[in-house]
C-alpha cells in the first residue's frame, strides 16, 4: 500500500507512479521555484514545480522537499506500536506534524493495519542472530543482520564492553554468513578479537 503524498498526487498518473518510485528509492525530490534551469528533471505539479535529484545549479531554486513517510516516522514500527495504545483522536494528534504532505487519518489506518499484520519496519533495524559474553576479556559479542526499510543489507558484528565503555562494529554486505564471520575475524583487534575467537570456538564445539 502506497500512502498518498499530497504533492505527488497532483501529478498525472504516469508521472505520479514515477515519482513514487523515486521517493521510495530515496531519491531527493524538491519543490522548486519558477526560473529553475530545466535539466529534464523538472515537472509541473499543481501550481508549482518539482525537481528530482536537483543539480548544484538547480539547488538555489529549491524551496522545500517532498518528504518520504520515513522522514516523519523513521521508527515506524515502534511508533505504530505506541499509537496503537492511544485513542484515535490522540493518535491523529501525534501524526498531525505531517499533515502538509500526508493525510494523518490515512497514515493512521496504514500504521494500524501494518501493526496488526506485522508488516512494518523501522528505517534501520538490527536483528540479533547470536550473542556471546566473555568476562575474561570484558566483551559481549553480538552477530546480527541489518535491514533497511525491511530489506536485508548486511551482517554486523558488534563488540561491546561489559564493564568498560567500549563499542566496536564491523559489517559485511554479502549474504554469506561464513564469509562474514571470517571477515569479522580479520578486522577485529585486541580484546575484541580475543572475545570473538572464543565465541567462534564455542560455536565449533556445539
Amino acid at each position: 500500500m502506497q500512502v498518498k503524498n499530497k504533492i505527488i498526487e497532483q501529478l498525472d498518473d504516469t508521472a505520479k507512479e514515477y515519482f513514487y518510485e523515486l521517493l521510495n528509492d530515496d531519491v531527493l525530490i524538491c519543490k522548486a521555484k519558477e526560473g529553475i534551469p530545466d535539466k529534464g528533471n523538472v515537472v509541473e505539479c499543481g501550481n508549482g514545480l518539482i525537481v528530482s535529484a536537483p543539480t548544484t545549479e538547480q539547488e538555489p531554486f529549491c524551496d522545500g522537499r517532498v518528504m518520504p513517510l520515513y522522514a516523519y516516522l523513521p521508527d515506524m514500527k515502534d511508533d505504530a506500536a505506541y499509537i496503537a495504545h492511544l485513542t484515535e483522536d490522540n493518535a491523529l494528534h501525534f501524526l498531525d506534524c505531517m499533515k502538509e504532505q500526508y493525510e494523518p487519518k490515512e497514515v493512521y489506518d496504514y500504521l494500524m493495519q501494518g501493526h496488526t499484520n506485522g508488516t512494518l519496519w523501522n528505517i534501520l533495524e538490527a536483528v540479533t542472530i547470536n550473542e556471546f559474553s566473555d568476562e575474561e576479556n570484558d566483551r559481549k559479542i553480538e552477530i546480527g543482520e541489518v535491514y533497511y526499510k525491511g530489506e536485508w543489507k548486511s551482517y554486523a558484528c558488534t563488540a561491546m564492553g561489559i564493564n568498560e565503555q567500549h563499542i566496536c562494529g564491523v559489517s559485511y554486505e554479502e549474504h554469506n554468513l561464513k564469509a562474514a564471520l571470517k571477515n569479522f575475524s580479520q578486522y577485529l583487534k585486541g580484546a575484541d578479537k580475543r572475545a570473538f575467537d572464543k565465541f567462534m570456538q564455542s560455536e565449533a564445539e556445539m
